[in-house]
């Protein structure tokens, strides 16, 4: 399996960094324009209420004041009698009235009174009305007049003049209908939280008719003015301008507030470089680490690797400090260094270990390779073909198969008790057929010994051993196998019902001097491959037969 280096490694993780603080810097600015939205907005609507409470407020008390003032009045029944005295002084006192109502609410631009039949009707203009003004308003009043007697109380939106609208309401007091034509602009002026603000409003009838506006000029034309109320909604050639808003109950008007979303965001212009500059930043960041790793740590491990290479080949390699090297690299320079030097030193003693090592390594695959256990199997598979029992003869390949797969495997590295008891299984198996059932084996193993480490063949040595000399004798031979892991040693016990070891045998084998060519080299290869930290002991069970204790060590 090739590895990655280094910097196949660091180089994607960096990038994953910057990209990481590159989508969290967009996320951020998301959530932060979208909270600002909302806000925004929230607010927009809020103070919308507000106005139309307001202006409400407004239509409101100048209908309730002139229907008051009329109401109390003697002078609106006296204008409509016969009496032309009396009309004339009603007509006076009707005048002051209105001029009355036309001083107290500067908002006003006419106050009229309008007679129950086509006749005089008097009006009187607002204060700030100069004489053209006062020509149109009473051209609009005579329209009323003559078609709007149908109007309700509530107020209404009327065009005065090609850019002059206004809000009107008639009033029945007593016979006459009193009215008033009101300025929007002079509405929002005693409301003057637009201004103070700095909102941009539109005050429009709902069919989407502009009363009043100040939305500047690069707002566009295409801004739709009758969408929803329950929340805002985006309008505008772009998509860009958000409308909010809310209704009078004065009458059927609404005041719209309007924002483009770039004069909205445009605090948030500083965010934007902030997101740039910290990209680069960022950026610069990983060259920075990615010349780091390459100077202080990348070369560095490369020279280490090639003197480990060089020094693999037989090449005698002295890794030196150069300039800059950080002081752990020192330390890494030095360690391999000495280490060399102590190889050197030891390369001697090791090969002649290795010598007595593999001199032990050829007994314990002798130990395996026996012409007689081979003669035997041979021999066996010739007897069951002749008798023609070819069950047995197919069962005693297979195991045969089995069994000669470990013995005769390449290397002599530990295996599993796990695949050591499958081994003894073989073994069995074979035995028992070659001996009419005679042979009876039972093996134990906890899950956690099942996965400790072992010599091959040891097991099935022990086992072998056991069955060659229960085998003379007659009657049934049984052994018991059994393999504990505690302590990170794994303890492996083999019993028969033999009759024992001899104590002259007895003696032999726990002093590691017995004659037996298999419990030698076992001995041999448990002093080989771990020292005195392995024991193999006999004994003999009196009643029982024999049993031998292998002990060997999981670090």
């Amino acid at each position: 399996m090739k590895r990655r280096s280094l910097r196949h490694h660091f180089l994607p993780l960096m990038m994953l960094i910057v990209v990481m603080m590159i989508v969290v810097l967009f996320v951020y600015h998301a959530q932060v324009t979208a909270y600002l939205t909302d806000l925004t907005l929230e607010e927009n609507t809020r103070l919308s209420r507000i106005y139309t409470r307001e202006v409400d407020a407004q239509l409101a008390s100048i209908s309730s004041w002139l229907e008051a003032r009329l109401a109390n009045s003697e002078a609106a029944a006296a204008f409509t009698g016969q009496d032309e005295a009396l009309r004339l002084d009603a007509k006076r006192e009707l005048m002051a009235l209105l001029d009355e109502g036309a001083s107290l609410y500067p908002m006003i631009e006419a106050a009229f009174i309008i007679p129950p039949e086509p006749g005089e009707t008097l009006m009187v203009p607002g204060a700030s009305m100069d004489i053209e003004q006062y020509q149109t308003l009473m051209g609009s009043v005579e329209v009323i007049s003559d078609f709007g007697r149908g109007l309700s109380e509530t107020w209404s939106g009327v065009c005065v003049a090609d850019g002059w609208n206004s809000f009107c309401a008639l009033i029945d007091v007593g016979n006459v209908k009193v009215g008033a034509l009101v300025s929007p602009q002079g509405l929002l002026d005693a409301t003057p939280f637009l201004e103070e603000d700095r909102k941009h409003f539109a005050l429009t009838k709902h069919n989407g008719f502009v009363l009043l506006t100040n939305l500047p000029a690069s707002y566009g034309e295409n801004i739709d003015l009758t969408g929803g109320l329950s929340g805002y909604y985006r309008t505008g050639d772009n998509g860009d301008i958000l409308v909010c808003g809310a209704e009078t109950e004065m009458g059927p008007f609404r005041l719209m507030m309007v924002v483009s979303e770039e004069e909205m965001l445009a605090g948030l212009r500083w965010m934007r470089w902030v997101m740039v500059l910290l990209i680069i930043v960022a950026a610069g960041i990983m060259a920075a680490m990615m010349f780091s790793l390459k100077r202080y740590i990348l070369k560095p491990l490369d020279k280490t690797l090639k003197a480990i290479e060089n020094y693999g080949q037989g090449q005698k390699v002295t890794l030196a400090v150069d300039k800059g090297d950080a002081c752990e690299f020192a330390e890494i320079y030095h360690a391999f260094n000495t280490m060399t030097t102590q190889i050197e030193h030891l390369r001697i003693a090791n090969y002649e270990e290795t010598i007595r090592k593999q001199k032990a390594e050829l007994r314990f695959y002798q130990t395996q390779i026996r012409p007689h256990f081979m003669l035997n199997c041979l021999t066996t598979i010739h007897n069951l073909a002749l008798t023609g029992n070819l069950d047995k003869l197919q069962a005693f390949t297979q195991a045969f198969s089995g069994f000669a797969r470990t013995m005769f495997r390449a290397d002599s590295a530990p295996v599993t008790v796990a695949q050591e008891l499958q081994q003894v299984e073989y073994y069995i198996s074979m035995q028992s057929i070659r001996l009419e059932d005679r042979v009876f084996c039972a093996c134990q193993a906890d899950a956690a010994a099942r996965t400790a480490t072992l010599p091959a063949m040891l097991i099935q040595t022990l086992v072998e051993n056991c069955v060659k000399h229960g085998a003379d004798a007659e009657g049934q031979v049984s052994i018991f196998v059994t393999c504990v892991l505690a302590d990170r040693t794994l303890t492996v016990t083999v019993e028969d019902n033999g009759e024992g070891f001899s104590e002259a045998a007895l003696q032999a084998v726990n002093t590691a001097s017995a004659s037996g060519f298999g419990l030698k080299n076992m001995c041999a290869t448990l002093e080989l491959l771990y020292g005195k930290a392995a024991t193999l002991t006999a004994q003999n069970v009196p009643g029982a037969g024999s049993r031998v204790t292998v002990t060997i060590p999981q670090n």
